[in-house]
């Protein structure tokens, strides 16, 4: 096998088998060989997690379990192609010998608390210099390779992961399990054909890895993950995974000067745009009690100036999810205390102190809301955020599962979907959302979205509109010579289509046109 990569693994492989000893300093007997099979794999799960941190954005050290349970676990089995899955007893043998051989160095202890798991966390590593020099400088044909275009994601695993108490648990093998496993599996399978990217100057990634501060951007994240809570499929079941999630996209007053990253998505090089429901959770919460919300903004609507409408939609959704009336105490949300606290002056409310156990100026919001509310006041705290969570989410699904049938790729951010700019201004995404909503609620609901990233001068970002295709694009950006990185990764995208194809085994026939 002539893979740069792989020839790596075989290299490490026999690294392993010639350098490690038993606990009483002698030479390990010979594997038979499904030992060798899960050894070789282990090697191979480590050097592509170090390879593949690497590149993230921050770079992150890199961390593999070193619990026993965890590889005959449901968690590890939906994520692991079944040819590459080991044990643990062969990732701590390759992860000890790695170390005291000074290949691998440990950055920070594991840590275990009975008492908070939130605590809990595994041990990090990074690779010394060596073997960092091996994982940059592999190639292909004088190509440098990056593990998220090189080493794919198999659109098949991982499609639902049912979770009770944040630990995952077996999904119920039956009909509807069956539906959504499927419908998973086509959106993932269309996004496994397209390659999201960021256009970002070159000098403008260290910026971005600065605002992430417990988020990484890995471009390996690319196919999606549906989740069902409380072991049930009435519960939640939103689709998580993207790297396109964890990116940040406000603007703060005080640093006008931050980029608004999902407005510098592409999609196969293509500039894109995003459209999302507006006010989809009270909307749905309205239909859900049987009352109108009418036509009214339902956040503008509590102060009569439509002022503070972030903080109203953060109130407003956080009495709509809660399970309790929320009367005694304010949501743990830390934006909503941080709008809450940026108000209290100008509305003259009392500071957000605890007075017993009440936050007055919670108190004084919340008081407005009802008031704003009347007709679904009682059913507040009543627990049904998980089910409108659910209903959002078949919308989504829907939407992203009929363009995926026509071969076009959708991302979602919960209750907004990102799609390349061209089939955001024929009307195709809004549409197909508008129908999925009609059907559904039988109303149309308001769908809202920046205008076209192509259609106006946005700082820093050049033009798409007048180039035939993403080739024409790509070969224009080039020139600038501020790109380099952006346009690397299109290039390498497009190059390695053909040859990843070639090595899937689980998707058949897919076009390679990838113009």
């Amino acid at each position: 096998m002539s893979d740069p990569f792989y020839l790596l693994v075989s290299k490490f492989t026999e690294v392993v088998v010639t350098n490690e000893v038993t606990k009483t300093d002698k030479a390990r007997r010979k594997r038979t060989y499904s030992e060798a099979i899960n050894l070789r794999n282990a090697v191979h799960l480590i050097l592509r997690t170090l390879w593949n941190d690497l590149y993230t954005i921050p770079r992150r050290d890199s961390s593999w379990s070193l619990h026993r349970p965890y590889y005959s676990s449901l968690e590890y089995k939906n994520i692991t192609p079944t040819d590459e899955t080991t044990n643990y007893r062969e990732v701590e043998r390759v992860t000890e010998v790695l170390i005291n051989l000074g290949y691998v160095i440990i950055t920070e202890e594991h840590n275990f608390d009975f008492v908070d798991k939130s605590k809990n966390r595994r041990r990090l590593h990074k690779p010394s210099e060596e073997l960092e020099e091996l994982l940059l400088a592999l190639n292909d044909a004088g190509e440098i390779q990056i593990p998220s275009i090189h080493l794919f994601p198999n659109p098949t695993l991982n499609l639902i992961e049912f979770r009770n108490d944040k630990k995952v648990i077996e999904a119920p093998q039956d009909v509807i399990g069956l539906r959504y496993s499927l419908e998973m599996e086509a959106i993932n399978k269309c996004l496994f054909e397209s390659w999201p990217d960021l256009l970002l100057k070159d000098s403008e990634w260290d910026a971005l890895g600065k605002r992430l501060t417990n988020e990484h951007v890995d471009f390996s994240k690319r196919t999606l993950t549906r989740i069902f809570s409380n072991g049930s499929y009435d519960n939640t079941g939103r689709l998580y995974g993207g790297w396109w999630q964890t990116i940040p996209n406000k603007v703060p007053p005080e640093n006008p000067e931050f980029i608004p990253y999902r407005k510098r998505i592409t999609i196969d090089g293509r500039n894109t745009d995003e459209l999302d429901y507006s006010a989809l959770g009270p909307n749905i919460f309205y239909k859900l009690c049987n009352k109108d919300i009418g036509n009214e903004d339902p956040y503008s609507r509590v102060f009569k100036d439509g002022k503070h409408r972030d903080l109203v939609k953060k109130g407003l959704n956080a009495l709509i999810m809660a399970n309790t009336s929320l009367a005694r105490y304010c949501p743990k949300n830390k934006e909503l205390r941080e709008l809450l606290s940026k108000a209290n002056e100008e509305l003259g409310w009392e500071k957000i102190e605890t007075v017993g156990e009440i936050h007055a100026s919670w108190r004084d919001l919340r008081k407005l809301i009802i008031k704003a509310h009347p007709d679904i006041a009682d059913q507040f705290g009543r627990g049904i955020g998980n089910v409108i969570q659910l209903e959002d989410s078949n919308l989504i699904i829907k939407v992203m599962l009929r363009m995926a049938e026509k071969s076009i790729p959708v991302l979602s951010v919960h209750d907004s979907l990102i799609a390349n700019w061209d089939v955001v201004e024929s009307g195709e995404l809004l549409s197909q959302m508008e129908q999925a909503y009609y059907e559904r609620f039988k109303k149309y609901i308001q769908i809202k979205g920046d205008p076209p990233m192509h259609g106006k001068p946005v700082e820093s970002i050049i033009d798409y509109g007048g180039y035939a295709s993403p080739k024409d694009f790509l070969d224009y950006i080039d020139k600038t010579g501020e790109f380099k990185i952006w346009v690397n990764r299109q290039r390498l995208w497009k190059n390695n289509w053909s040859t990843m194809i070639a090595k899937s085994d689980t998707l058949g026939e897919i076009s390679s046109d990838k113009d």
